[in-house]
């Protein structure tokens, strides 16, 4: 299985991919379990959304300068609206999703979104899905439901959709992403990412409220609660990043596959911080989805 036009890259420099995969992981597994405690301390969904996109986008914006690098390409600029959307249409939906079914099927159908990415590059010829990649997916996703004890009792349209949507607009936005990385890099890509994204959620904030669709938006009333709120902006950029500078250099769709870990690190993360535990079926299921990544990443080791 190969990445989106991924060139064939020296063991050295996949394992660089491969290792900013991971560590951008990490860093979205400390996303969810902060703004927990920021919900905890005052804030609102809206507020953590909103604030975690401009944080990122300031944070960006500093880096970006400090290299030296911070010149708009207004052409890609403006053709990131999409990926603004896109982002703001994965937030929304899965805020949507939760109200209606249980967060842990929430998390296992947005995350049908790297199986996406693999079939839609194998329908482009962009990389190629076998057999057995096709099982250890499939595996591995049972692995993941074992990890999230997903409850399918109280099933509900309009929550799977909003789901779905949130699915395939992560889809939308790692090719929009990957596209404009191309062109710019990831930094300034996921830049404009956030900087469209944070439009969005203030106009929300600014129009939902009066119009009664919306509560408007909370923040934490203590000091712990704005350092969870601006940890998960700094893990939401930082994990991005990664994500992006990985699939530069080993490719779209196996950067995807790599992404199934970011829920279970989410939870060993929550043992450590939230003092939350796994079950022996959970800590079966890790086993299975870490086992199915090792052995998809074996034939890229060979090469």
């Amino acid at each position: 299985m190969t990445g989106t036009h991924a060139p064939s890259q020296p063991l050295p420099r996949q394992g660089f991919g491969v290792g900013a995969i991971l560590l951008g992981a990490v860093f979205v597994g400390f996303m969810p379990n902060a703004a927990k405690i920021a919900y905890q301390e005052g804030a609102n969904t809206l507020g953590v959304v909103t604030i975690r996109c401009i944080v990122g986008m300031i944070g960006l914006g500093i880096f970006l300068a400090a290299r030296g690098r911070f010149r708009v390409d207004w052409q890609v600029f403006r053709s990131s609206v999409p990926t603004g959307g896109a982002q703001a249409l994965a937030s929304l939906g899965m805020m949507g999703a939760v109200a209606y079914i249980d967060v842990s099927l929430a998390i296992l159908i947005i995350f049908i979104h790297p199986v996406l990415i693999a079939v839609a590059c194998h329908l482009k010829g962009e990389s190629r899905l076998t057999i057995p990649v096709v099982i250890c997916i499939a595996v591995a996703m049972a692995g993941l439901a074992l990890v999230l004890t997903v409850d399918v009792d109280h099933l509900n349209p309009i929550g799977i959709g909003l789901a779905l949507l949130a699915a395939v607009a992560l889809t939308f936005l790692v090719f929009l992403v990957v596209t404009a990385s191309k062109k710019v890099g990831p930094a300034a890509a996921n830049f404009y990412m956030t900087a469209w994204a944070s439009l969005y959620f203030i106009v929300i904030a600014a129009i939902g409220p009066p119009l009664g669709l919306i509560d408007a938006i909370a923040v934490p009333e203590t000091l712990r609660g704005w350092i969870a709120l601006l940890t998960t902006g700094v893990s939401f950029t930082m994990g991005y990043l990664l994500f992006f500078v990985g699939a530069a250099i080993i490719g779209t769709t196996r950067a995807s596959m790599l992404s199934i870990i970011e829920p279970v690190l989410t939870i060993l993360i929550a043992i450590w911080l939230v003092n939350e535990w796994l079950t022996a079926v959970q800590w079966l299921g890790v086993a299975i989805v870490v086992t199915c990544l090792f052995v998809m990443e074996l034939p890229q080791r060979s090469r």
